[in-house]
């Protein structure tokens, strides 16, 4: 039986020693993008350390927004309506009884649209910023909540990831890979 184990292993360090090629799913043009980051053998991935995390733990309240931060709001939509710009974009006003922020959309379909019909409560996520019309946020990662609160679910990892790199797990509204950052979540119910 210890011969057993032994062998197990042995095999499960050769197994960490092969090279990323060897892995299902990664062919030589994602091989090349992991070695950017350092990543050559199997093993190596279980050195790929988070950057810093997003705590999307804590809701704020809009009239308590800073810009230049990433922030968690929850609110109602009051408004949602297609402007032209010097392009064409979608914007949703939404209200938590202690301000109002605007989301701006560039990419926007029509669900999209019927989905954020007034009185919609909605949380998401993103970069705080001035716009013209007080503060907002571009592209925000969003979901509909009921009118009791979810609990909030999760810490993001975001770990460096090379250009070109998409995760399978992209949320609505918002890309996990973006400026070359990938995402882990961590459940905050464990």
């Amino acid at each position: 039986m210890a011969a057993i184990n032994r062998m197990e292993l042995a095999n499960s360090a050769r197994g960490e020693q092969r090279p990323v090629t060897a892995m299902r799913g990664v062919g030589a043009a994602l091989a090349e993008k992991l070695l950017r980051i350092g990543v050559a053998q199997v093993q190596d991935l279980l050195f790929v350390l988070p950057l810093r995390y997003e705590d999307r733990t804590r809701v704020e309240l809009i009239g308590a927004l800073i810009p230049g931060t990433r922030a968690v709001v929850e609110g109602e939509v009051q408004l949602t309506e297609i402007t032209f710009r010097r392009r064409r974009q979608m914007l949703c006003r939404i209200s938590d009884g202690s301000g109002f922020l605007t989301l701006r959309f560039f990419y926007f379909s029509a669900s999209q649209q019927n989905g954020l019909a007034r009185g919609t409560r909605i949380r998401c996520f993103g970069e705080i910023r001035r716009g013209p019309f007080g503060l907002e946020i571009v592209h925000p990662e969003y979901r509909r909540v009921a009118e009791e609160p979810a609990p909030l679910e999760e810490l993001r990892a975001l770990v460096a990831a090379p250009a070109g790199f998409h995760h399978a797990d992209d949320a609505p509204g918002g890309a996990d890979v973006e400026r070359g950052v990938a995402v882990a979540r961590v459940s905050s119910n464990a």
